[in-house]
Protein backbone atom coordinates (compact mmCIF):
# COMPACT_ATOMS: atom_id res chain seq x y z
CA UNK A 1 0.00 0.00 0.00
CA UNK A 2 1.02 3.57 -0.65
CA UNK A 3 2.54 5.58 2.17
CA UNK A 4 1.09 9.08 1.59
CA UNK A 5 4.16 10.75 3.12
CA UNK A 6 6.20 9.97 -0.03
CA UNK A 7 3.97 12.26 -2.10
CA UNK A 8 6.13 15.32 -2.83
CA UNK A 9 5.01 18.36 -0.86
CA UNK A 10 2.82 20.88 -2.70
CA UNK A 11 2.33 18.61 -5.73
CA UNK A 12 -1.30 18.67 -6.94
CA UNK A 13 -3.12 15.37 -6.59
CA UNK A 14 -5.86 13.61 -8.54
CA UNK A 15 -7.72 10.66 -7.02
CA UNK A 16 -10.02 8.40 -9.05
CA UNK A 17 -12.25 5.64 -7.69
CA UNK A 18 -13.29 2.79 -10.01
CA UNK A 19 -16.93 1.77 -9.98
CA UNK A 20 -17.94 -1.91 -9.59
CA UNK A 21 -14.54 -2.92 -10.85
CA UNK A 22 -14.97 -6.64 -10.21
CA UNK A 23 -17.96 -6.66 -12.56
CA UNK A 24 -16.26 -4.62 -15.27
CA UNK A 25 -13.26 -6.89 -15.85
CA UNK A 26 -14.35 -9.40 -18.52
CA UNK A 27 -13.29 -13.00 -18.69
CA UNK A 28 -11.93 -14.35 -21.96
CA UNK A 29 -14.61 -16.41 -23.78
CA UNK A 30 -12.41 -19.49 -23.66
CA UNK A 31 -12.18 -19.23 -19.87
CA UNK A 32 -15.88 -18.74 -19.13
CA UNK A 33 -16.78 -22.47 -19.13
CA UNK A 34 -14.23 -22.95 -16.33
CA UNK A 35 -16.38 -20.71 -14.14
CA UNK A 36 -19.72 -22.40 -14.77
CA UNK A 37 -22.16 -22.92 -11.91
CA UNK A 38 -25.59 -24.46 -11.39
CA UNK A 39 -28.75 -22.96 -9.88
CA UNK A 40 -31.03 -25.84 -8.72
CA UNK A 41 -34.80 -25.66 -8.64
CA UNK A 42 -37.08 -26.41 -5.70
CA UNK A 43 -38.07 -30.09 -5.59
CA UNK A 44 -36.51 -30.59 -9.05
CA UNK A 45 -39.57 -28.97 -10.64
CA UNK A 46 -37.58 -28.29 -13.81
CA UNK A 47 -34.05 -28.88 -15.08
CA UNK A 48 -31.35 -26.99 -13.18
CA UNK A 49 -30.16 -23.82 -14.84
CA UNK A 50 -26.51 -23.60 -15.90
CA UNK A 51 -24.70 -20.26 -16.01
CA UNK A 52 -21.21 -18.99 -16.73
CA UNK A 53 -19.39 -16.01 -15.26
CA UNK A 54 -18.67 -13.43 -17.96
CA UNK A 55 -16.72 -11.17 -15.57
CA UNK A 56 -14.18 -11.87 -12.85
CA UNK A 57 -15.93 -13.78 -10.04
CA UNK A 58 -15.61 -12.25 -6.60
CA UNK A 59 -15.35 -15.55 -4.77
CA UNK A 60 -12.16 -16.70 -6.52
CA UNK A 61 -9.04 -16.43 -4.39
CA UNK A 62 -6.94 -14.95 -7.20
CA UNK A 63 -9.51 -12.32 -8.21
CA UNK A 64 -7.90 -9.44 -6.23
CA UNK A 65 -4.49 -10.23 -7.70
CA UNK A 66 -5.92 -10.38 -11.23
CA UNK A 67 -7.72 -7.10 -10.63
CA UNK A 68 -4.48 -5.46 -9.57
CA UNK A 69 -2.75 -6.78 -12.68
CA UNK A 70 -5.57 -5.66 -14.98
CA UNK A 71 -5.68 -2.09 -13.63
CA UNK A 72 -1.87 -1.89 -13.78
CA UNK A 73 -2.03 -2.87 -17.47
CA UNK A 74 -4.64 -0.18 -18.07
CA UNK A 75 -2.39 2.42 -16.42
CA UNK A 76 0.83 1.35 -18.16
CA UNK A 77 0.27 3.69 -21.12
CA UNK A 78 -0.28 6.67 -18.83
CA UNK A 79 2.91 5.89 -16.94
CA UNK A 80 4.88 5.79 -20.20
CA UNK A 81 3.31 8.98 -21.55
CA UNK A 82 3.89 10.90 -18.29
CA UNK A 83 7.09 9.44 -16.80
CA UNK A 84 7.44 12.25 -14.23
CA UNK A 85 4.01 11.62 -12.74
CA UNK A 86 3.63 9.55 -9.59
CA UNK A 87 0.87 7.04 -10.37
CA UNK A 88 -0.27 4.75 -7.56
CA UNK A 89 -3.11 2.29 -7.44
CA UNK A 90 -4.40 -0.09 -4.82
CA UNK A 91 -7.39 -2.23 -5.78
CA UNK A 92 -9.97 0.25 -7.13
CA UNK A 93 -8.33 3.46 -5.82
CA UNK A 94 -5.98 5.38 -8.13
CA UNK A 95 -3.86 8.37 -7.07
CA UNK A 96 -1.85 10.57 -9.41
CA UNK A 97 0.48 13.38 -8.29
CA UNK A 98 2.25 15.65 -10.76
CA UNK A 99 3.37 19.29 -10.92
CA UNK A 100 2.28 21.75 -12.08
CA UNK A 101 -1.51 21.79 -11.96
CA UNK A 102 -1.73 22.35 -15.72
CA UNK A 103 0.18 19.15 -16.46
CA UNK A 104 -2.07 17.18 -14.11
CA UNK A 105 -5.14 18.58 -15.91
CA UNK A 106 -3.60 17.48 -19.22
CA UNK A 107 -3.02 14.00 -17.78
CA UNK A 108 -6.56 13.57 -16.46
CA UNK A 109 -8.38 12.91 -19.78
CA UNK A 110 -5.62 10.53 -20.85
CA UNK A 111 -6.09 8.61 -17.62
CA UNK A 112 -9.86 8.41 -17.98
CA UNK A 113 -9.60 7.33 -21.63
CA UNK A 114 -7.11 4.58 -20.71
CA UNK A 115 -9.46 3.23 -18.05
CA UNK A 116 -12.51 3.40 -20.30
CA UNK A 117 -10.67 1.63 -23.14
CA UNK A 118 -10.19 -1.34 -20.79
CA UNK A 119 -13.84 -1.38 -19.79
CA UNK A 120 -13.22 0.16 -16.37
CA UNK A 121 -15.83 2.64 -15.18
CA UNK A 122 -15.01 5.71 -13.11
CA UNK A 123 -17.37 6.95 -10.42
CA UNK A 124 -17.64 10.68 -11.31
CA UNK A 125 -18.76 11.65 -7.83
CA UNK A 126 -15.58 10.11 -6.38
CA UNK A 127 -13.07 12.00 -8.53
CA UNK A 128 -11.08 14.25 -6.17
CA UNK A 129 -9.17 17.21 -7.62
CA UNK A 130 -8.93 19.65 -4.70
CA UNK A 131 -7.59 19.34 -1.15
CA UNK A 132 -8.25 17.84 1.24
CA UNK A 133 -7.92 14.58 -0.62
CA UNK A 134 -8.87 11.27 0.97
CA UNK A 135 -7.10 8.08 -0.08
CA UNK A 136 -7.47 4.69 1.62
CA UNK A 137 -8.95 6.36 4.67
CA UNK A 138 -6.13 8.90 5.05
CA UNK A 139 -6.60 12.64 4.61
CA UNK A 140 -3.93 14.33 2.49
CA UNK A 141 -3.20 18.07 2.55
CA UNK A 142 -0.79 20.09 0.43
CA UNK A 143 2.08 19.76 2.93
CA UNK A 144 0.99 17.44 5.69
CA UNK A 145 -0.82 14.20 6.46
CA UNK A 146 -3.11 14.69 9.47
CA UNK A 147 -3.83 11.75 11.72
CA UNK A 148 -6.69 9.47 10.58
CA UNK A 149 -10.05 10.12 12.17
CA UNK A 150 -10.75 7.36 14.68
CA UNK A 151 -13.12 6.60 17.50
CA UNK A 152 -11.61 5.38 20.76
CA UNK A 153 -13.36 2.87 22.97
CA UNK A 154 -15.01 5.04 25.61
CA UNK A 155 -14.90 2.46 28.41
CA UNK A 156 -12.76 -0.61 28.93
CA UNK A 157 -14.56 -3.42 30.73
CA UNK A 158 -13.31 -6.57 28.98
CA UNK A 159 -10.25 -7.92 27.19
CA UNK A 160 -12.16 -7.39 23.95
CA UNK A 161 -12.50 -3.66 24.71
CA UNK A 162 -8.81 -3.41 25.64
CA UNK A 163 -7.75 -5.17 22.43
CA UNK A 164 -9.82 -2.78 20.30
CA UNK A 165 -8.37 0.25 22.08
CA UNK A 166 -4.74 -0.87 21.81
CA UNK A 167 -5.30 -1.94 18.19
CA UNK A 168 -6.46 1.54 17.19
CA UNK A 169 -3.58 3.20 19.03
CA UNK A 170 -1.05 0.84 17.40
CA UNK A 171 -2.46 1.78 13.99
CA UNK A 172 -2.01 5.47 14.82
CA UNK A 173 1.56 5.18 16.16
CA UNK A 174 3.30 6.10 12.86
CA UNK A 175 1.51 9.47 13.13
CA UNK A 176 1.74 10.03 16.87
CA UNK A 177 5.32 9.14 17.77
CA UNK A 178 4.37 7.63 21.13
CA UNK A 179 7.14 5.38 22.40
CA UNK A 180 6.84 1.79 23.54
CA UNK A 181 7.66 2.79 27.10
CA UNK A 182 4.91 5.43 27.10
CA UNK A 183 2.28 2.92 25.95
CA UNK A 184 3.42 0.11 28.23
CA UNK A 185 0.55 0.53 30.78
CA UNK A 186 -1.95 -0.02 27.95
CA UNK A 187 -0.10 -3.09 26.71
CA UNK A 188 -0.35 -4.55 30.21
CA UNK A 189 -4.15 -4.65 29.83
CA UNK A 190 -3.78 -7.38 27.21
CA UNK A 191 -2.15 -9.80 29.64
CA UNK A 192 -3.86 -12.23 31.98
CA UNK A 193 -7.08 -14.17 31.39
CA UNK A 194 -7.40 -15.08 27.70
CA UNK A 195 -11.21 -15.06 27.65
CA UNK A 196 -12.33 -12.11 25.49
CA UNK A 197 -15.07 -11.38 28.03
CA UNK A 198 -12.71 -11.47 31.02
CA UNK A 199 -12.89 -8.24 33.06
CA UNK A 200 -10.43 -5.39 32.50
CA UNK A 201 -10.30 -1.83 33.73
CA UNK A 202 -8.04 1.12 33.09
CA UNK A 203 -5.45 1.58 35.80
CA UNK A 204 -4.55 5.17 36.76
CA UNK A 205 -1.35 4.78 34.72
CA UNK A 206 -3.28 3.50 31.69
CA UNK A 207 -5.81 6.33 32.03
CA UNK A 208 -2.97 8.86 32.02
CA UNK A 209 -1.47 7.25 28.90
CA UNK A 210 -4.85 7.36 27.17
CA UNK A 211 -5.09 11.09 27.89
CA UNK A 212 -1.60 11.56 26.39
CA UNK A 213 -2.70 9.61 23.31
CA UNK A 214 -5.77 11.79 22.86
CA UNK A 215 -3.65 14.93 23.18
CA UNK A 216 -1.16 13.57 20.65
CA UNK A 217 -3.99 12.69 18.24
CA UNK A 218 -5.25 16.26 18.29
CA UNK A 219 -1.79 17.77 17.77
CA UNK A 220 0.40 15.39 15.76
CA UNK A 221 0.81 15.01 12.01
CA UNK A 222 3.41 13.80 9.54
CA UNK A 223 4.66 15.61 6.46
CA UNK A 224 4.80 14.96 2.77
CA UNK A 225 8.29 14.48 1.39
CA UNK A 226 10.39 17.42 0.22
CA UNK A 227 12.22 16.24 -2.95
CA UNK A 228 14.97 18.86 -2.66
CA UNK A 229 16.03 17.64 0.82
CA UNK A 230 17.56 14.23 1.45
CA UNK A 231 15.94 11.93 3.98
CA UNK A 232 17.59 11.44 7.37
CA UNK A 233 17.13 8.56 9.81
CA UNK A 234 17.14 9.53 13.47
CA UNK A 235 17.66 6.71 15.98
CA UNK A 236 16.49 7.59 19.48
CA UNK A 237 16.47 5.53 22.67
CA UNK A 238 13.81 6.88 25.05
CA UNK A 239 13.86 4.74 28.20
CA UNK A 240 16.15 2.28 26.38
CA UNK A 241 13.43 1.49 23.81
CA UNK A 242 15.06 2.23 20.42
CA UNK A 243 12.78 4.22 18.13
CA UNK A 244 13.35 5.32 14.55
CA UNK A 245 12.28 8.44 12.66
CA UNK A 246 12.52 9.05 8.92
CA UNK A 247 12.38 12.77 8.34
CA UNK A 248 13.75 15.98 6.87
CA UNK A 249 15.80 18.52 8.78
CA UNK A 250 15.99 22.14 7.68
CA UNK A 251 17.10 24.92 10.02
CA UNK A 252 15.18 27.46 7.94
CA UNK A 253 11.79 25.93 8.76
CA UNK A 254 9.79 27.09 11.77
CA UNK A 255 9.79 23.45 12.84
CA UNK A 256 13.15 22.16 11.57
CA UNK A 257 12.12 18.49 11.88
CA UNK A 258 9.49 17.21 9.47
CA UNK A 259 8.64 13.64 10.43
CA UNK A 260 7.78 11.39 7.50
CA UNK A 261 7.35 8.18 9.45
CA UNK A 262 7.91 6.72 12.91
CA UNK A 263 8.95 3.13 13.45
CA UNK A 264 8.85 1.15 16.68
CA UNK A 265 10.16 -2.22 17.77
CA UNK A 266 7.90 -4.75 19.52
CA UNK A 267 6.82 -4.00 23.08
CA UNK A 268 8.78 -7.01 24.36
CA UNK A 269 12.04 -8.33 22.86
CA UNK A 270 12.08 -11.96 21.79
CA UNK A 271 14.87 -12.93 24.19
CA UNK A 272 15.01 -12.52 27.97
CA UNK A 273 18.01 -10.21 27.65
CA UNK A 274 18.57 -8.51 24.30
CA UNK A 275 21.61 -6.32 23.78
CA UNK A 276 20.70 -2.68 23.15
CA UNK A 277 23.09 -2.68 20.20
CA UNK A 278 21.17 -5.61 18.70
CA UNK A 279 17.93 -3.60 18.85
CA UNK A 280 19.60 -0.56 17.29
CA UNK A 281 20.98 -2.76 14.51
CA UNK A 282 17.50 -4.15 13.86
CA UNK A 283 16.15 -0.60 13.68
CA UNK A 284 18.86 0.48 11.21
CA UNK A 285 18.01 -2.47 8.95
CA UNK A 286 14.28 -1.69 9.08
CA UNK A 287 14.82 2.01 8.32
CA UNK A 288 17.15 1.34 5.38
CA UNK A 289 14.67 -1.18 3.96
CA UNK A 290 11.84 1.31 4.44
CA UNK A 291 13.73 4.10 2.62
CA UNK A 292 14.57 1.78 -0.25
CA UNK A 293 10.95 0.67 -0.49
CA UNK A 294 9.39 4.12 -0.27
CA UNK A 295 11.97 6.33 -1.99
CA UNK A 296 14.18 3.91 -3.91
CA UNK A 297 17.34 5.07 -2.15
CA UNK A 298 19.21 4.86 1.15
CA UNK A 299 18.88 7.76 3.57
CA UNK A 300 21.59 10.36 3.17
CA UNK A 301 22.34 10.36 6.87
CA UNK A 302 21.85 8.17 9.94
CA UNK A 303 22.10 9.92 13.30
CA UNK A 304 22.84 7.70 16.30
CA UNK A 305 22.61 8.75 19.97
CA UNK A 306 26.06 7.39 20.84
CA UNK A 307 29.60 8.64 21.20
CA UNK A 308 31.91 8.32 18.18
CA UNK A 309 34.34 6.16 20.15
CA UNK A 310 31.62 3.72 21.19
CA UNK A 311 30.32 3.42 17.64
CA UNK A 312 33.81 2.75 16.28
CA UNK A 313 34.37 0.06 18.92
CA UNK A 314 30.97 -1.54 18.21
CA UNK A 315 31.51 -1.47 14.45
CA UNK A 316 34.90 -3.15 14.81
CA UNK A 317 33.59 -5.88 17.14
CA UNK A 318 30.01 -6.55 16.05
CA UNK A 319 29.30 -8.46 12.83
CA UNK A 320 25.59 -7.63 12.94
CA UNK A 321 26.32 -3.90 12.87
CA UNK A 322 28.74 -4.39 10.00
CA UNK A 323 26.05 -6.27 8.05
CA UNK A 324 23.41 -3.64 8.82
CA UNK A 325 25.60 -0.89 7.31
CA UNK A 326 26.98 -2.90 4.40
CA UNK A 327 26.83 -0.85 1.22
CA UNK A 328 25.71 2.31 3.03
CA UNK A 329 27.34 5.30 1.35
CA UNK A 330 25.67 8.02 3.40
CA UNK A 331 26.91 9.85 6.45
CA UNK A 332 26.78 8.60 10.03
CA UNK A 333 26.75 11.19 12.79
CA UNK A 334 26.54 10.81 16.54
CA UNK A 335 24.75 13.83 17.99
CA UNK A 336 20.99 14.26 17.83
CA UNK A 337 20.00 17.86 17.07
CA UNK A 338 18.06 19.87 19.61
CA UNK A 339 14.34 19.23 19.16
CA UNK A 340 11.48 18.46 21.52
CA UNK A 341 10.85 15.07 19.87
CA UNK A 342 14.49 14.09 20.37
CA UNK A 343 15.14 15.65 23.76
CA UNK A 344 13.81 12.69 25.81
CA UNK A 345 16.19 10.36 24.05
CA UNK A 346 19.13 12.72 24.63
CA UNK A 347 18.46 12.53 28.37
CA UNK A 348 18.73 8.71 28.38
CA UNK A 349 22.26 7.65 29.25
CA UNK A 350 23.62 4.30 28.08
CA UNK A 351 26.71 2.64 26.73
CA UNK A 352 27.10 0.19 23.84
CA UNK A 353 30.30 -1.30 25.25
CA UNK A 354 29.50 -4.30 27.46
CA UNK A 355 30.60 -4.13 31.07
CA UNK A 356 31.57 -7.77 31.20
CA UNK A 357 35.14 -8.48 30.21
CA UNK A 358 36.17 -11.33 27.94
CA UNK A 359 39.29 -11.85 30.03
CA UNK A 360 39.79 -12.09 33.82
CA UNK A 361 40.11 -8.70 35.51
CA UNK A 362 42.39 -7.51 38.28
CA UNK A 363 40.29 -7.94 41.40
CA UNK A 364 38.87 -10.48 43.85
CA UNK A 365 37.54 -13.81 42.67
CA UNK A 366 34.02 -14.49 43.90
CA UNK A 367 32.24 -17.85 44.03
CA UNK A 368 28.47 -18.16 44.18
CA UNK A 369 26.09 -21.07 44.50
CA UNK A 370 22.52 -21.74 45.52
CA UNK A 371 20.39 -24.68 46.54
CA UNK A 372 16.72 -25.14 45.80
CA UNK A 373 16.51 -27.66 48.68
CA UNK A 374 17.80 -25.42 51.41
CA UNK A 375 17.02 -22.03 49.83
CA UNK A 376 20.54 -20.86 50.71
CA UNK A 377 22.24 -18.35 48.39
CA UNK A 378 25.97 -18.26 49.02
CA UNK A 379 28.66 -15.72 48.05
CA UNK A 380 32.16 -16.59 49.20
CA UNK A 381 35.62 -15.19 48.50
CA UNK A 382 39.10 -15.33 49.92
CA UNK A 383 40.32 -12.25 51.77
CA UNK A 384 43.99 -12.84 52.46
CA UNK A 385 44.17 -16.23 54.12
CA UNK A 386 40.57 -16.12 55.34
CA UNK A 387 37.45 -17.13 53.46
CA UNK A 388 34.55 -14.72 53.75
CA UNK A 389 30.91 -15.76 53.35
CA UNK A 390 27.77 -13.80 52.52
CA UNK A 391 24.56 -15.79 52.94
CA UNK A 392 21.04 -15.04 51.73
CA UNK A 393 17.80 -16.93 51.32
CA UNK A 394 15.38 -17.38 48.42
CA UNK A 395 12.44 -19.74 48.18
CA UNK A 396 11.96 -21.54 44.92
CA UNK A 397 13.95 -23.45 42.35
CA UNK A 398 17.72 -23.74 42.19
CA UNK A 399 17.65 -21.26 39.30
CA UNK A 400 16.06 -18.59 41.49
CA UNK A 401 18.48 -19.17 44.36
CA UNK A 402 21.47 -19.00 41.98
CA UNK A 403 20.13 -15.70 40.64
CA UNK A 404 19.79 -14.41 44.19
CA UNK A 405 23.43 -15.28 44.89
CA UNK A 406 24.53 -13.44 41.74
CA UNK A 407 22.53 -10.35 42.76
CA UNK A 408 24.22 -10.41 46.18
CA UNK A 409 27.66 -10.63 44.55
CA UNK A 410 27.09 -7.68 42.20
CA UNK A 411 25.65 -5.56 45.00
CA UNK A 412 28.53 -6.40 47.34
CA UNK A 413 31.31 -5.65 44.82
CA UNK A 414 29.72 -2.77 42.91
CA UNK A 415 32.69 -0.45 43.51
CA UNK A 416 35.52 -2.62 42.18
CA UNK A 417 36.26 -5.01 39.32
CA UNK A 418 35.86 -8.69 40.19
CA UNK A 419 35.79 -12.19 38.73
CA UNK A 420 32.60 -14.20 39.27
CA UNK A 421 32.70 -18.02 39.18
CA UNK A 422 29.55 -20.16 39.31
CA UNK A 423 28.29 -23.57 38.21
CA UNK A 424 24.93 -22.32 36.87
CA UNK A 425 25.18 -21.99 33.08
CA UNK A 426 21.88 -20.06 32.92
CA UNK A 427 22.89 -17.40 35.45
CA UNK A 428 26.38 -17.12 33.96
CA UNK A 429 24.89 -16.47 30.52
CA UNK A 430 22.40 -13.90 31.83
CA UNK A 431 25.06 -12.09 33.89
CA UNK A 432 27.29 -11.73 30.85
CA UNK A 433 24.48 -10.32 28.64
CA UNK A 434 22.75 -7.94 31.05
CA UNK A 435 25.51 -5.35 31.04
CA UNK A 436 24.01 -3.32 28.16
CA UNK A 437 20.79 -5.17 27.43
CA UNK A 438 17.06 -4.59 27.54
CA UNK A 439 15.22 -6.98 29.84
CA UNK A 440 12.09 -8.78 28.69
CA UNK A 441 9.29 -9.25 31.18
CA UNK A 442 8.75 -12.94 31.96
CA UNK A 443 5.59 -14.60 33.24
CA UNK A 444 7.16 -15.85 36.49
CA UNK A 445 6.99 -12.86 38.90
CA UNK A 446 9.68 -14.19 41.26
CA UNK A 447 12.07 -14.81 38.37
CA UNK A 448 11.38 -11.39 36.83
CA UNK A 449 11.97 -9.63 40.15
CA UNK A 450 15.37 -11.29 40.50
CA UNK A 451 16.26 -10.55 36.87
CA UNK A 452 15.39 -6.89 37.44
CA UNK A 453 17.43 -6.83 40.64
CA UNK A 454 20.40 -8.32 38.79
CA UNK A 455 19.98 -5.82 35.92
CA UNK A 456 19.93 -2.86 38.31
CA UNK A 457 22.89 -4.23 40.27
CA UNK A 458 24.95 -4.60 37.08
CA UNK A 459 23.97 -1.12 35.85
CA UNK A 460 25.00 0.38 39.19
CA UNK A 461 28.50 -1.08 38.90
CA UNK A 462 31.19 1.29 37.72
CA UNK A 463 33.84 -1.31 36.86
CA UNK A 464 34.20 -4.28 34.50
CA UNK A 465 33.55 -7.83 35.65
CA UNK A 466 34.39 -11.28 34.34
CA UNK A 467 32.08 -14.31 34.54
CA UNK A 468 33.32 -17.91 34.37
CA UNK A 469 31.04 -20.94 34.32
CA UNK A 470 32.50 -24.16 35.74
CA UNK A 471 31.05 -27.63 36.14
CA UNK A 472 30.33 -28.73 39.68
CA UNK A 473 31.54 -31.87 41.47
CA UNK A 474 34.54 -32.39 39.18
CA UNK A 475 37.02 -33.10 42.01
CA UNK A 476 39.68 -31.25 40.04
CA UNK A 477 42.66 -29.77 41.88
CA UNK A 478 43.33 -26.06 42.17
CA UNK A 479 41.85 -22.86 43.52
CA UNK A 480 38.83 -22.63 41.16
CA UNK A 481 37.56 -26.12 41.97
CA UNK A 482 38.21 -25.57 45.67
CA UNK A 483 36.27 -22.29 45.74
CA UNK A 484 33.35 -23.74 43.79
CA UNK A 485 33.23 -26.80 46.07
CA UNK A 486 33.30 -24.54 49.13
CA UNK A 487 30.33 -22.52 47.84
CA UNK A 488 28.51 -25.73 46.98
CA UNK A 489 29.08 -27.20 50.44
CA UNK A 490 27.89 -24.01 52.11
CA UNK A 491 24.70 -24.03 50.08
CA UNK A 492 24.15 -27.77 50.49
CA UNK A 493 25.40 -28.81 53.95
CA UNK A 494 25.52 -32.52 54.58
CA UNK A 495 22.24 -33.74 55.96
CA UNK A 496 21.03 -37.28 56.65
CA UNK A 497 17.32 -37.79 56.30
CA UNK A 498 15.65 -39.71 59.19
CA UNK A 499 15.21 -43.35 58.29
CA UNK A 500 11.75 -44.85 58.59
CA UNK A 501 11.27 -47.73 61.08
CA UNK A 502 11.94 -51.31 59.93
CA UNK A 503 8.28 -52.14 59.38
CA UNK A 504 7.82 -49.03 57.20
CA UNK A 505 10.94 -49.92 55.23
CA UNK A 506 9.59 -53.40 54.62
CA UNK A 507 6.25 -52.05 53.39
CA UNK A 508 7.98 -49.60 51.05
CA UNK A 509 10.28 -52.34 49.73
CA UNK A 510 7.37 -54.70 49.10
CA UNK A 511 5.43 -51.97 47.31
CA UNK A 512 8.33 -51.60 44.88
CA UNK A 513 9.87 -55.11 44.58
CA UNK A 514 6.85 -57.32 45.55
CA UNK A 515 8.86 -59.81 47.63
CA UNK A 516 7.08 -62.75 49.19
CA UNK A 517 6.60 -63.08 52.94
CA UNK A 518 9.57 -65.39 53.47
CA UNK A 519 11.95 -62.98 51.72
CA UNK A 520 10.63 -60.00 53.68
CA UNK A 521 11.01 -61.92 56.95
CA UNK A 522 14.68 -62.72 56.25
CA UNK A 523 15.58 -59.31 54.75
CA UNK A 524 14.09 -57.13 57.50
CA UNK A 525 14.19 -59.59 60.44
CA UNK A 526 10.40 -59.58 60.79
CA UNK A 527 8.20 -62.14 62.44
CA UNK A 528 6.22 -64.43 60.17
CA UNK A 529 2.99 -62.67 61.17
CA UNK A 530 4.35 -59.22 60.34
CA UNK A 531 5.64 -60.39 56.96
CA UNK A 532 2.32 -62.07 56.08
CA UNK A 533 0.38 -58.93 57.01
CA UNK A 534 2.52 -56.86 54.63
CA UNK A 535 2.03 -59.35 51.77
Amino acid sequence: MLSPTVLPADWPVLIVDLKDWFFTIPLHPDDRPKFAFTVPTINNAKPAQRYQWRVLPQGMRNSPRLCQWYVARALSGVRKQFPDAHVYHYMDDILVAMPPQEELLRLQPQLLNALHSHGLQVAPEKVQQQPPWKYLGVKILEWTIPHPEVQFVQSVKTLNDAQKLVGVITWLRPYLGLTTAQLSPLFELLKGDTDLKSPRELTPEAQKVLEEVQQAVSACQVYRIEPSIDATVFITTPDLHPTGIIGHWNDDWSDPLHVLEWVFLPHQPHKTATALLELIVHLIIKRRQCCLQLMGADPSKIILPVQREEFDWSYANNVSLQNALEGFSGQITYHLPSHKLLQVAKNTQFSLQPKNSQEPVQGPTIFTDGSGKTGKAIVTWQDGSEWQVLEGHEDGSAQLVDLKAAVMAFEKFSQEPFNLIMDSAYVADIAQRLGCSVLKEVSNPALFDLLKALWYAIQAGAHPYYVLHVRSHTNLPGFVAEGNARADNLANPEWVAPQPDVLAQAKASHGFFHQNAHTLQKQFQLTATEACEIV
